[in-house]
């Protein structure tokens, strides 16, 4: 066995040249190892091990694994520039050329395999090696579960639609998360029972204020992220009581530090109890899109960990496509609606409802003005051109759908329109394509077909450079291909760019 200063020459020596952390290697392999050892406990037949992986350091370069035929720009990696530890199977290389320009956590198809995305751990100016271990964990059980379950269906557009501005469905929500905690800590059965029965009554409570498409869609996503984070947590409790291997603790003695994992586990349910209070802070902001659907990670992951103790076979129930509350509601014995409705009046009593829902509406005061600036600060931004993409002659007459963006940024601004932010959005219509920037973002109007955003080109350079507009433009983060387009100025300080298939 290599002593920890050995190891950390070694890695010195062999991969300096390496466009990745030769740790980032051991991270993986090290959740690969917990898995497979740990497989009927973490999930039965979620074989991680059998799965290709991708360590990725965006525009610099990525490492391949497993993969059983890599795509041309990847060669093979000599097997003395890995950790001792992983030479018995191969590795393969390319550099310069990266599968994303961004960090991401994610699978993808890669040489018409699905292929696990992790990022270097380098790419991160601390790396938080623990939470590593567990995203190798949480993006393969997704990448793992596309092929292997069948999750019930949601579609992510239905999150705009969550009325996070209705202060009775945000105090049942508040009232959900005590009773969800109260489920998981129980000591006792019984106890775990009735706190996870006052969960159900809240829950349904909360559903009947709520559009169904809505409903759908967060029962889609605490099983897709829920489920992610409950196998995930496991991996955290197993590391916290056996501790990593020799291999990585030796490359990152840090890692030593049980009490760490256990920490990661403990977060679970303190964010699953500050996202349904709404004082879960995500990207500077408590409220919006991005907290409701952070919501689906932690109680799902609650939601499995109460049918733990609750069911026998709610693993493959949900693999086969029944969602977890309607599980929960079988494992309880079916409470009739009468005996849910007591439950939930007792709770709400104990727990001053009314006063909650006071509460709860001055929080939404504040929810609607960010709403508000979000919007603004694309329609009526204090500098820069606000530019309206009109694309009617490409879009047809279906959903205007963007082809790549971010759940967490998805807003309605009212019946049409859509707000896209907090990543670059890009859409595919037909021969043209445009990418519209991450900030402030871009608002689709289906019935006008249009994509209004901001940029910081001048309403003059903007039409000058589209009057020499040969197939493509790519300036300030917008970026619009197309057989032809025109800008014409419609307003002060807004420009109308028209795309078309005729030059």
């Amino acid at each position: 066995m290599l002593g920890t200063t050995t190891l950390a020459a070694l890695l010195a020596v062999n991969g300096g040249d390496l466009p990745v952390d030769p740790a980032s290697l051991l991270l993986w392999k090290e959740a690969v190892d917990l898995v497979t050892a740990h497989e009927a406990e973490i999930w039965p037949g979620y074989r991680l091990a059998a799965m290709p992986a991708l360590v990725t350091h965006p525009k610099v370069g990525e490492i391949l694994m497993r993969h059983p035929q890599p795509p041309e720009g990847f060669t093979r990696l000599d097997a003395a520039r890995v950790p001792e530890s992983l030479r018995a199977e191969p590795f393969w290389i390319r550099t310069g050329t990266t599968v994303f320009a961004v960090p991401q956590e994610t699978s993808t198809n890669l040489g018409g395999v699905t292929t696990l995305v992790v990022s270097d751990r380098k790419v991160f100016d601390a790396a938080e090696d623990a939470w590593c271990l567990g995203t190798v964990i949480h993006e393969g059980f997704h990448a793992w579960a596309a092929t292997n379950m069948k999750l019930a269906p949601s579609n992510e557009m239905d999150l705009a639609d969550f009325p996070d501005l209705d202060p009775e469905v945000n105090a049942h929500l508040e009232l959900e998360g005590i009773a969800l905690e109260n489920a998981v800590r129980a000591e006792a059965a019984d106890e775990a029972e009735e706190a996870a029965t006052a969960f159900l009554a809240e829950r349904l409570r909360r559903r009947a204020r709520m559009p169904a498409n809505v409903v759908a869609w967060e029962d889609g996503n605490e099983l897709n992220e829920g489920l992610a984070t409950y196998v995930e947590w496991h991996g955290y409790e197993l590391w916290s009581k056996q501790g990593v291997g020799a291999p990585l603790l030796a490359a990152l003695p840090a890692l030593g530090r049980k009490d760490d994992f256990k920490q990661r586990g403990e977060q679970v349910l303190i964010k699953l109890r500050n996202l349904a209070r709404g004082t879960f802070n995500v990207n500077g902001s408590e409220f919006g899109p991005a907290a409701v659907r952070f919501r689906g990670y932690d109680f799902g992951a609650a939601l499995g960990r109460v049918l733990d103790r609750l069911s026998t076979d709610w693993k493959q129930q949900v693999a086969h496509g029944a969602k977890m509350t309607d599980l929960l509601r079988l494992a309880l014995g079916d409470p009739a609606e009468k005996e849910l409705a007591e439950r939930a009046d007792a709770f709400e009593k104990a727990a001053n409802y009314e006063l909650l829902v006071t509460a709860k509406s001055n929080r939404v005061a504040q929810a609607a003005d960010e709403r508000k600036k979000r919007i603004d600060a694309v329609l009526a931004g204090p500098a820069g051109t606000l530019v309206e993409i009109a694309v009617a002659a490409l879009s047809g007459k279906g959903p205007l759908l963007p082809s790549s963006y971010t759940p967490f940024g998805i807003l309605r601004v009212d019946g049409d329109r859509r707000l896209f932010s907090m990543s670059p959005t890009s859409f595919q219509l037909g021969a043209a394509s445009v990418v519209t920037p991450e900030a402030p973002g871009v608002i689709v109007d289906e019935k006008a077909r249009t994509l209004t955003t901001r940029t910081t080109k001048s309403p003059d350079e903007l039409i000058a450079a589209f009057a020499k507009f040969s197939g493509s433009y790519s300036e300030a983060g917008l970026t619009i291909a197309a057989p032809a387009a025109t800008a014409t100025r419609a307003a002060i300080g807004v420009v109308r760019i028209e795309l078309s298939n005729t030059k």
